[in-house]
């Protein structure tokens, strides 16, 4: 079960958890830093456009590997707008690992959703 959350509770006794990451202005934001115990892998990812017009996309990383394709962020304010591809090569991520949020220009401004599944040591 997903719920809304803050980047913390990644880190609670919860499987699945909603990331939700504020983008702009062409800068790399990192929603995971060092310190995390476990590894989590991305399931599904989506757009919400708050402001802005043209131009302009979003990736999710691990580290400097692209988890997704470049979703276009350039919709109408309110548009959610979700991921269409995944790659299984880079959907884990470790733990320590930065999960980057990458905005391609100034033009937009919103938040990244990152739906996260938290794997369980063996």
């Amino acid at each position: 079960m997903a719920k809304l959350s803050t980047l913390h509770s990644v880190r609670q006794n919860v499987n699945d958890e909603v990331i939700p990451v504020a983008f702009s202005a062409n800068v790399t934001y990192v929603a995971s830093a060092a310190g995390d115990h476990e590894n989590i892998r991305v399931i599904d990812a989506w757009v919400h456009t708050e402001s802005g017009a043209g131009a302009s996309t979003v990736t999710i990383q691990s580290g400097t590997n692209a988890i997704s394709n470049a979703i276009d962020a350039n919709q109408a304010v309110g548009t959610i707008t979700r991921v269409g591809t995944l790659d299984v090569t880079y959907t884990t991520v470790a733990a320590g690992t930065a999960l980057n949020v990458t905005c391609s220009s100034a033009n937009i401004t919103g938040t990244c959703f990152i739906l996260v599944q938290r794997i369980q040591p063996t």
